[in-house]
């Protein structure tokens, strides 16, 4: 139990100070007149890996096939609203639904974890 413990706290801290660097690099870049996204959107990445190896590997793909049923979902509604799909619009949106969606499955995996 101790193990798993320091192992979510690890996982967690990670994600905490890539946010902080991240928030970081935008003060920087704001002061440059450049403009960035928030400090939320590389959480996918390291939810999608913490969450795989709390699964063990073993849920991750079903995790993956959510994930694109959401894309192809997206593109039917673009589709069917706009007639059209403008990449820029459809990435924006997904990449934000991304990081509801891969929080989501890392937080059951985490519970996942917990109970088993």
């Amino acid at each position: 139990m101790n193990s798993l413990v320091s192992k979510i706290v690890i996982q967690l801290l990670i994600i905490i100070i890539v946010s902080f660097i991240v928030v970081l690099i935008k003060k920087v870049m704001i002061k440059r007149g450049k403009t960035m996204y928030g400090f939320y959107d590389l959480w996918p990445i390291f939810t999608l890996y913490f969450g795989a190896l709390n699964f063990n590997w073993s849920l991750f793909p079903y995790v993956i096939i959510g994930w694109m049923g959401i894309g192809i979902l997206l593109v039917l509604i673009e589709i069917i609203h706009n007639r059209e799909v403008l990449f820029k619009q459809f990435f924006f949106l997904f990449w934000r639904i991304t990081v509801v969606y891969t929080t989501i499955a890392y937080l059951l995996s985490i519970f996942w974890l917990i109970m088993g």
